[in-house]
């Protein structure tokens, strides 16, 4: 009974303690900062450092550096004060302090005697360092643990690599590797470092040279690295560097990677001459799909349909596969085929097959078909059970919009975002800048129609007289902008067009563009650009959104030195 009554005692204590430091971190989170630092003085030892610990984690996610450094101070002369400091450190980091975070490791600034880092806090600030592309300040704080005679470990040393690949200092990058395996590491230690390496290079498009020269310098690990170095490679379509990397003894794991990176860099030749090597049927499955996308990306759609042929449709995966023979199948104007295909193909229900068979139906003309495709599409995610929030607007817009007014429908449209479900529409001050950029006559092209928004807006500039093309690839998205656009009467003005932006400006269907403006995902602009380049006009004017964050590096690298921003 004793052991039952003691069992309970230390459960009160523990929730009671668990108690007290939830309390502590609801003060911090409400900014009460002389009561926590009350409740956080009242403490001592252990307990001190843990209640301090997660209040200064707290602080740090509500990204208020001031009160980081604040509950820091309570607790910095605490014994065994490490997990607090990397706490702090990292808070610093959240709250974009990592000017602050670095100046605290290397001139020791958090507290008046020597604190005790442990690596996490040096990790967490080199990567901050790298995320604000400060790869000089990842350096000098992976130079300050040299300087204390503390080995980083692969954490800091990833982190600072990095930072230098991001950066394009790819000598750097490898001067850090070389150091890092400096000491013979453990192979584990060894892989992990070199990889880092390897993806910080990816951004340097530093490929050849540097598998070179991790074939010439780490032989007797190869075997070990190559398939992570494989994966890499084929994650950033080096694919002369897979190609060089396979050897006599390949793999059909192997040449499916090697595949890969070939269909990414669309060369599909050197795909078909790979795609004979996978013998492994559950590889050749993959290899099939990966062959198709290399092809159709590369409009080289009759191979692609020759490969269907021999193939049949039960040895493709049921929905990548034949989401890219019925964009084939558009390329080839076979509309009817591609119908006959996603209603044999058991893919009706896959949204990348039906935006691939709505593209095939449009591009070849073949509209009334393709509208009744959304309609249907629409209907089904109607009858759900929770429906996407793109439809919940599309209803509450047929219940109080006024047809055939778009001042009605954008001001309605406008006040469920902002009242009932966040959706990212570009209304406010995004909405003032696009309609600055745009001149009555303009021939504007949107990617990323989303809901129609923007097109439904622009299509009001110049007294209902401006043109717009917007394309958008999810096909509920697009049935959703189908019906708004004509919920407020300007189908005539806007040319709703669904499927890959790809395809549709090599498709020949396209006009020139003056304005050309990108709001989707950003890790794509840069392809977005380039193929649509042949149609910007003189003079065109190139919008895009959401650049810095979530981010599009590649775009702000392509468009640096050749256009104004």
């Amino acid at each position: 009974m004793s052991m039952f009554r003691r069992l309970g005692q230390l459960e009160a204590a523990a929730r009671f303690r668990a108690r007290r430091r939830a309390d502590l971190r609801q003060l911090v989170k409400q900014s009460h900062w002389d009561a926590a630092l009350t409740l956080l003085r009242a403490k001592h030892g252990a307990t001190l450092l843990k209640h301090g610990t997660a209040a200064i984690t707290s602080a740090g996610e509500a990204r208020v550096w001031e009160a980081v450094l604040l509950l820091w101070s309570a607790v910095a002369d605490a014994t065994g004060h490490e997990a607090a400091a990397n706490a702090a450190i990292s808070a610093l980091c959240k709250s974009s302090q990592w000017q602050l975070a670095v100046a605290c490791l290397v001139d020791g600034r958090i507290s008046s005697r020597d604190a005790a880092f442990g690596l996490a806090g040096y990790g967490a600030a080199i990567a901050a360092c790298g995320n604000a592309a400060a790869w000089s300040h990842a350096v000098e704080v992976l130079g300050a643990l040299h300087a204390k005679r503390v080995a980083p470990n692969s954490l800091c040393y990833s982190a600072a690599i990095a930072a230098c690949g991001k950066s394009y200092e790819w000598q750097l990058c490898l001067e850090l590797l070389q150091q890092a395996l400096h000491g013979r590491p453990s192979a584990a230690e060894r892989c992990r470092r070199t990889l880092g390496a390897l993806q910080a290079l990816q951004v340097a498009q530093q490929w050849e040279q540097a598998v070179a020269l991790l074939a010439s310098s780490w032989r007797n690990m190869w075997n070990d690295l190559l398939p992570a170095v494989l994966e890499t490679c084929a994650r950033s379509a080096a694919w002369r560097a897979t190609l060089q990397l396979l050897g006599s003894d390949r793999t059909s794991e192997d040449v499916l990677l090697a595949l890969r990176a070939c269909a990414r860099s669309t060369q599909w030749q050197e795909c078909l001459h790979l795609y004979h090597d996978t013998a492994n049927e559950r590889m050749a499955a993959e290899a099939h799909t990966t062959l198709l996308s290399a092809l159709t990306n590369a409009q080289a759609w009759r191979h692609s349909l020759r490969v269907f042929a021999s193939l049949g449709s039960r040895q493709l995966r049921a929905d990548e596969g034949v989401a890219h023979v019925l964009r084939a199948l558009g390329m080839a104007r076979q509309w009817n085929e591609a119908l006959k295909l996603l209603q044999s193909s058991q893919c009706q229900s896959d949204d990348w097959c039906l935006s691939a068979a709505v593209w095939a139906c449009q591009v070849a003309g073949a509209t009334d078909v393709a509208s009744e495709l959304l309609s249907q599409r629409l209907e089904q995610e109607r009858a759900s059970r929770r429906k996407r929030k793109e439809v919940r607007l599309l209803e509450h817009l047929e219940q109080t919009a006024v047809r055939d007014c778009p001042a009605s429908v954008i001001n309605c449209l406008e006040q469920f975002a902002t009242e009932n479900s966040w959706l990212k529409v570009a209304g406010g001050e995004k909405a003032k800048v696009l309609e600055a950029a745009v001149r009555p006559t303009d021939r504007v092209l949107e990617i990323g129609a989303y809901v129609g928004y923007s097109a439904l807006r622009l299509s009001l500039l110049g007294d209902g007289r401006q043109q717009v093309r917007a394309i958008e690839s999810d096909p509920l998205n697009a049935a959703v902008a189908q019906e708004v656009l004509r919920l407020a009467g300007v189908t005539e003005s806007v040319q709703l067009r669904v499927g890959r932006a790809c395809d549709w400006l090599a498709s020949g269907c396209l006009d020139a563009v003056d304005v050309l403006i990108l709001d989707h995902r950003g890790t794509v602009y840069h392809e977005d650009l380039a193929h649509a380049e042949p149609l910007l006009s003189e003079g065109a004017r190139v919008l895009a959104d959401n650049v810095l964050h979530p981010g599009a590096p590649m775009f702000l690298l392509a468009v640096q030195d050749r256009l104004a921003i």
